[in-house]
């Protein structure tokens, strides 16, 4: 494989520091001083690679969903709905790192400013709908005997303890807590039936057990 050109090495450098001015300073304070300054670049790099602040903002918004994509769209087709939808929920609970801030903290970033940026906003809404659709489709094919009204229901509690523990795991960092909630995760998905009137799998409910912290 050969080495990655010098723009696209650019390109990662202040995105990388743009993420870590947003955990640091906030959507307002991440100027593209501060960004440079943290890159260790001119200004006139970041304006070369990618014009104005707003460019470097539509550069971010797209690596987040590239990452989103890595993170949470599996599709392995060796594996069964029940493998695929258990990686899916370990990923939605499991910390993200890639290098520098974890892409959880820079979304509690974008969450802070979305009110006051329309096309945060809007990304917010987009990203937040695609993963309602595609954790449904998930949850749909390891469990399709669930009525529409119990998949939209389940899975709009698995995402809201998602969200939930990125805000808490910002307040106050636990890691047992993300074990917990992945748990409460599997609890929400007992509640779908396997077929008319089935009770959960044997193997499904030990998995549950298994995650279990063991204090």
């Amino acid at each position: 494989m050969g080495r990655k050109s010098l723009a696209t090495e650019r390109r990662a450098q202040c995105l990388d520091a743009f993420e870590e001015c947003l955990v640091e300073h906030g959507y307002a304070g991440a100027t593209l001083e501060r960004v440079a300054e943290r890159a260790g670049v001119h200004r006139t790099i970041i304006r070369h690679y990618f014009g104005g602040r707003d460019e470097l903002v539509d550069a971010l918004l797209a690596r987040l969903r590239s990452r989103y994509a890595e993170r949470y769209l599996y599709d392995d087709a060796g594996e069964s709905p029940d493998e695929t939808l258990a990686k899916v929920l370990d990923a939605i609970f499991v910390p993200f790192t890639s290098g520098a801030p974890t892409m959880d903290r820079v979304f509690d970033a974008l969450y802070a400013t979305a009110t006051s940026d329309p096309r945060v906003l809007e990304f917010l809404r987009t990203f937040y709908r695609d993963a309602t659709e595609r954790l449904e489709e998930r949850i749909a094919s390891a469990h399709p005997h669930a009525s529409r009204a119990e998949l939209r229901t389940v899975t709009a509690g698995i995402l809201a303890l998602g969200v939930g523990h990125s805000i808490l795991d910002t307040i106050e960092p636990v890691r047992e807590r993300a074990k917990r909630l992945r748990v409460a995760a599997d609890a929400l998905l007992a509640t779908l039936r396997a077929g008319p009137s089935a009770p959960r799998s044997a193997p499904a409910r030990r998995r549950a057990r298994a995650r279990l912290p063991s204090s």
